[in-house]
């Protein structure tokens, strides 16, 4: 929450040398992770600008969006016709429903 994800990488690496593999292999996985994913770690600014840095949000509207109308009983899916409900859901539950009735009175 510091916006100090270097001083983390680099007392990770100032870890003694582990005689497992496994071990060290580990270490030097977490260590190109935190790394390569810096960027993404700013919490701290995430924070300020009023973002969710939890997964919670997200887990809920999986549940509310997307499984409440996808597990009803004796419901079958192929990909695309997942992917086509899931998207029609996201906009009714955002409330933009309206859009969707424009674009078929357009095509229609």
């Amino acid at each position: 929450l510091e916006d100090d994800v270097g001083t983390v990488i680099k007392e990770l690496k100032q870890l003694p040398i582990s005689s497992n593999k496994k071990n060290e292999t580990q270490k030097q996985n977490l260590i190109n992770y935190y790394e390569k994913n810096r960027k993404r770690m700013r919490y701290n600014i995430f924070l300020k600008r009023g973002l969710l840095i939890g997964s919670g949000a997200v887990e809920s509207a999986h549940r509310n969006v997307l499984q409440q109308r996808m597990q009803l009983s004796g419901q079958r899916w192929t990909k695309t016709g997942f992917q086509q409900i899931a998207n029609l859901r996201a906009i009714y539950k955002s409330d933009k429903w309206h859009r969707i009735r424009e674009l078929t009175k357009k095509v229609a």
